[in-house]
């Protein structure tokens, strides 16, 4: 039947079966809930719930505490990766600049001009990273707020920028990508002529020891990539750390936008 016809029918017009009670400041919770129990008890009411307790809150409550602790460490578990990248391809360009570095050292230029021009560089890969971040976060953020509001049904949900959030992150995402390089410019800058216009020599001379062991069995290119591992074991482990961070990061992305 129609529900309008049913209600007048059973003497049931204006019924309800929940009811939701805003409570004004300075109200006591435990006073409001035991009058609406007495309230509500002939009519069939099954006692008030507070607000802590309802289900609803509970699970919308977890999901922002949850999404708090994302945006501390999902940040931090990026820049890292980020710093380590830029770290590792800076310094084989600067690897590859040694003899240039010579030069401008031999020219008369000084370190802290050296360092400035490659902290110059960094900077200006960091801020256009950063800068399609905020871009890519802009439409991320609009498509996740879209997926909120409609799961939770919110009222008013927008998506907006914060201009000291964006400024601390812009300053963050700099100073790491600074910090990640710093130290492969300063060991360049600190040869001398003479020395950079030398390739530089690889730290040990004698195979590492996995490659004693399943070298022969395996192909000159092989051997080539596990005497680089067995050489740097601790850049080997930190780009598996970033590869898998990375991977991490990009199943977050897709958890979000799913």
């Amino acid at each position: 039947m129609n529900e309008e016809a049913l209600s007048r029918a059973l003497d049931l017009s204006g019924a309800f079966n929940s009811v939701a009670v805003a409570l004004a400041p300075g109200a006591s919770e435990p006073e409001v809930k035991a009058h609406l129990d007495d309230v509500l008890r002939p009519y069939g009411g099954l006692g008030a719930i507070v607000r802590a307790d309802q289900t609803s809150h509970l699970a919308l409550s977890t999901k922002l505490a949850q999404i708090a602790v994302q945006a501390r460490v999902v940040p931090a578990i990026f820049l890292g990766v980020a710093a380590f990248l830029l770290n590792t391809v800076l310094a084989r360009l600067i690897g590859t600049q040694r003899s240039v570095i010579a030069t401008l050292r031999a020219f008369g230029f000084g370190r802290a001009t050296i360092v400035a021009h490659y902290l110059q560089l960094a900077a200006v890969i960091a801020l256009l990273g950063a800068a399609l971040g905020l871009a890519g976060s802009a439409w991320m953020g609009v498509a996740i707020i879209g997926q909120y509001r409609k799961y939770y049904r919110f009222p008013s949900l927008d998506f907006a920028f914060q201009a000291e959030i964006v400024v601390l992150g812009v300053a963050v995402t700099l100073g790491a990508s600074l910090a990640g390089v710093l130290g492969a410019v300063l060991r360049a800058s600190a040869l001398s002529p003479a020395e950079a216009m030398r390739p530089e020599a690889p730290k040990t001379f004698r195979p590492v020891l996995v490659e004693r062991l399943i070298g022969p069995f395996l192909a000159p290119r092989s051997r080539m990539v596990l005497r680089q591992l067995g050489r740097r074991p601790g850049r080997a482990a930190l780009g598996v750390v970033g590869i898998t961070f990375s991977v991490a990061i990009v199943m977050q992305l897709l958890t979000y936008l799913t």
